[in-house]
């Protein structure tokens, strides 16, 4: 039995991620510290993903394969499979900086009293067109605040964190398929201190279909389900909102919030009119029905004074 424990474990769940499983593996394999572990969880792939995975010959790599049951039971599995002292996420289509795990390491070695660090991410298309940096908050203070709100000062891709902990506060809870993520945070969140490197860690890359892009309807459902969680009774009827929308969302309407959220994005924060219009002309005509498209679209067209007070007016008004 192989007793060596690696510093840093990395998950990757991966359901159907042919199109960019390779650039994210590869994202992992060049990273300048060596000490880690691969474990790629197969969330019942029916694509090519276990051909690709298998075309790795790198020891690191871990395969994890097993019917689909959503992605917080195959964080769980790739957690308890582990042996590293700390877990790194990135997700199948996103990509790390060469310099990310060391970067976090340095910082959790450092800082005793902390139990998980994040950091930037730069924004790209589907395609891998630039868009623009999220910065998340580095200042302490803030980011206490925004857990204290049930906010999520994070980005998924960008955060590791301590192994012991983790399994302490009971993992990810499974019956819950898109806010898994806040909700698993809130509670690692009471065991210690938290924190994000004002320096990009890697790339974060917008898709169709991405939980993000959702309504503000489907969120606030979601602020439901974690109040739910922290109650212990999750409320079912949150629960159906949230399956009523996996369901009845075809891809014109997954292509046109994907599209509508890019083209926000380079209107906003990446101050790219040009790259604006073009997204949000697709997300109206994939799906005319798009009035968040059709709005956006109308600012990208007035001067940016005016673009800033209406901004400003409609957040005041929420």
């Amino acid at each position: 039995m192989n007793a060596y424990s690696p510093k840093v474990s990395v998950i990757m769940p991966v359901y159907n991620g042919e199109k960019f499983l390779r650039e994210a593996i590869d994202s992992i394999f060049a990273q300048k510290a060596e000490d880690f572990e691969l474990i790629v969880v197969d969330d019942g792939s029916s694509d090519k993903t276990p051909y690709i995975l298998q075309s790795y010959s790198d020891g690191r790599l871990q395969i994890i394969t097993q019917t689909n049951k959503g992605q917080a039971a195959a964080r769980n599995s790739g957690i308890k499979m582990s042996r590293g002292e700390y877990i790194a996420l990135l997700d199948c289509d996103d990509r790390a900086s060469s310099d990310r795990l060391a970067l976090q390491i340095d910082f959790l070695d450092s800082h005793p009293h902390h139990v998980m660090v994040g950091g930037q991410l730069r924004m790209m298309t589907a395609d891998g067109l630039p868009i623009y940096l999220e910065e998340v908050p580095t200042n302490e203070d803030i980011i206490q605040q925004e857990l204290a709100k049930d906010g999520f000062p994070f980005l998924n891709s960008s955060i590791m964190f301590r192994r012991r902990q983790a399994i302490e506060c009971g993992l990810y809870d499974e019956r819950l398929r898109h806010y898994e993520d806040s909700e698993f945070i809130q509670r690692l969140s009471l065991r210690g201190k938290m924190a994000n490197l004002p320096l990009e860690v890697g790339d974060y890359r917008i898709t169709p279909g991405a939980v993000s892009n959702r309504s503000r309807t489907v969120l606030r459902a979601r602020k439901k389900v974690l109040d739910g969680c922290r109650r212990g009774d999750v409320e079912k009827d949150y629960l159906d909102i949230l399956e009523q929308d996996e369901l009845g969302r075809g891809y014109r309407v997954d292509f046109s919030l994907y599209a509508l959220r890019v083209g926000s994005a380079y209107l906003h924060k990446g101050f790219n009119r040009a790259m604006a219009r073009v997204y949000l002309w697709k997300a109206v005509r994939t799906w005319p029905f798009n009035d968040r498209a059709w709005f956006n679209l109308f600012l990208c067209y007035l001067p940016q004074v005016l673009i800033n007070s209406i901004v400003r007016i409609r957040r005041l008004l929420r």
